[in-house]
This record gives C-alpha cells, structure tokens and sequence, in this order.
C-alpha cells in the first residue's frame, strides 16, 4: 500500500498536535509500578501436607467498610462485538492492522478528544481496522480501559465504529481494543 506525501504531511500535522496535548508521567506512575512488581510471599508448607497462605486484608467490618467498591469492566454489548472470524483472522496476521492509537499516560479527557480525532483521521483515509491501545491499568482496573467501550458505543463515534471488541494477547490482550471503521460516503 504506498502513500502519497499528502496523506505524510497529515499524519505529522496529527502527530504534532498529539503530541502537544500530551504530558511527560509523573513520578507516581513509577511507584506504583515498583509496587506492583511486588509479589507476595510464597506459601509456607507443613509437614502433615497443608499450607498456610499469608491472611491479606482479612474481612473484616473495619476492612470492608474501608475498600471502595470497584466498578467491573463493563462487557461489550453482542451487536458491537467483533466477529470471531475477523479477530481470529487479526489475531493470525491474515488481517492488516492499518493503524494504532496508544493511550497510555492520558487522562479520561484527553484520551476521548484523541481518539476521536483518531477514529475521524482513519475513517477519512478509508481505514477499515485500527487498534486503540489503553493499558490495563492498576489491578486491571484502568479508567481508560474502562471507559473507551462507553466512548465507542455512543455518539458521536458510534456512527463511526462498526463493531469493536478485546485484542488478542499478541497485540496487547484486554489492554487493547480492535475496531473496525465504516467506509466513509462519498
């Protein structure tokens, strides 16, 4: 697939002002991936075969009234679902991925106004599959991760977004998202 030099200087007019609207992380990212990697201790073994698992965070009133409660992920509705064929088939490589969108580090604002900007720059050059990536977040619980299939499933980008659903774990897994675009009218 060759490219003009017209669509060359779009795309960087997009990336410099994408880049514009991004912020270095902060040094709280960092702890929190330092945490992360800590694992905890393995369980220890008695001689009579049972184990004794360390207690952490044991239910107790004190400890439930203090955990907030988090939202599950939500589940992507059937009828905007991908189509098992057509993942299996990304999956494989025997789908071209025609462009990618990485996420990470933004806010929710910032994140819905790129994408956006994204999935209308990838509808007008007649792309068919691109890939948005959000990360996972802290315990699987990200924001962006969260929030992006609530983005895709209503207007304005619905109109835009003819079906999405989770990546296959060679291109980020439940980190990222395929999406399939409608063909622009012209």
């Amino acid at each position: 697939m060759s490219r003009g030099k017209g669509e060359d200087a779009d795309d960087a007019v997009l990336w410099q002002k994408i880049i514009s609207q991004t912020t270095p992380l902060d040094k709280r990212y960092k702890s929190r991936q330092i945490a992360k990697a800590a694992k905890p201790k393995a369980a220890k073994k008695h001689r009579d075969g049972h184990s004794e698992k360390p207690v952490r965070g044991a239910a107790s009133p004190i400890n439930q009234a203090t955990k907030p409660m988090a939202k599950p992920a939500p589940t992507l509705q059937p009828d905007v679902t991908i189509e098992h064929k057509a993942r299996r088939r990304l999956s494989r490589g025997h789908l071209e991925i025609e462009a990618r969108l990485d996420l990470h580090g933004m806010t929710a604002a910032q994140a819905k106004a790129v994408l956006t900007q994204f999935i209308y720059h990838s509808v007008g050059r007649g792309l068919t599959w691109v890939l948005v990536i959000t990360g996972k977040g802290v315990a699987g619980q990200g924001i962006l991760r969260r929030e992006l299939p609530l983005w895709c499933a209503q207007p304005p980008l619905s109109q835009s977004i003819v079906s999405f659903g989770p990546a296959a774990p060679s291109h980020g897994g439940d980190g990222a998202v395929y999406m399939r675009l409608r063909k622009q009218r012209r």
